[in-house]
């Protein structure tokens, strides 16, 4: 529910930074889309890479909430005009393929060194994207400054389960760098995230000082994650919580200006 929480803010910021303006009927319902969405798969995938792992959790009852969440997803889908199923045509059909890998291959593949890479961008795809075309037009600076983003913290999450990840087959990305290099490459990717979202002077509305201090943020929180080793719930609860902060740093910026 945290990370489906924060696809719906993240979704939220990117339209308003794509419009310029007060989000409207169908850009509100689709955030609360992406939301579900989001919490949907990961309740799901978390408790198949629960099952996989041997961890005491009840995997079942997860697969049930996601199934249920996902199906809200598709309910809210039904109410959007049909630009939008197409536009979630591409990371649906990633996702479907990401969940049969990993069913099919257990932990051994599930798309390997490029896994980040298309997290990533199927993020940027749902929240960034979708809404930028809908809106206006594909906006390029908030699509590379949200990948950029979203790239650092599932590269910090996959050197988090490095260890368990190559017990189990799995070479991901993230264990080819060592602790130092991925430290560097996941803040200044954080970095750039911020310098993209407001490097021009128009960029500078609520929603995008939102997002870039939200990475400037980031920059800290990963750079602390390399250095002190915390343990998970810091993972689950800091840095999946950057998502959230966002909307936070965008209520404040709106109640004091």
């Amino acid at each position: 529910m945290w990370v489906g929480l924060g696809a719906a803010v993240q979704t939220y910021l990117c339209w308003t930074a794509a419009v310029g303006d007060v989000v409207d009927h169908a850009g509100q319902v689709y955030s609360a889309l992406a939301g579900f969405a989001a919490a949907g798969f990961y309740t799901i995938y978390r408790a198949y890479g629960a099952r996989v792992a041997t961890v005491p959790v009840q995997p079942a009852s997860r697969v049930w909430v996601g199934a249920s969440l996902l199906s809200v997803a598709g309910a809210l889908l039904a109410t959007l005009p049909v630009a939008f199923a197409f536009g979630l045509a591409v990371p649906t059909t990633v996702a479907i393929a990401y969940g049969a890998a990993r069913y099919f291959s257990g932990n051994a593949i599930a798309f390997g060194l490029a896994k980040p890479f298309v997290l990533a961008a199927v993020w940027t795809w749902v929240v960034a994207y979708v809404p930028s075309a809908t809106a206006t037009d594909a906006d390029w600076p908030l699509l590379s400054s949200r990948f950029c983003f979203f790239l650092s913290i599932g590269l910090i999450s996959d050197y988090k389960d490095k260890l368990r990840d190559e017990l189990s087959g799995l070479k991901t990305f993230s264990a080819h760098l060592s602790r130092r290099g991925a430290s560097v490459v996941c803040v200044a990717l954080m970095l750039c995230s911020a310098i993209l979202e407001v490097g021009e002077g128009e960029r500078w509305t609520e929603a995008g000082l939102a997002l870039a201090s939200t990475s400037v943020v980031g920059a800290a929180v990963v750079c602390y994650a390399f250095r002190q080793n915390p343990p998970t719930w810091y993972y689950d609860l800091v840095v999946d919580g950057l998502l959230i902060l966002a909307g936070v740093f965008y209520t404040g910026i709106l109640i004091f200006t």
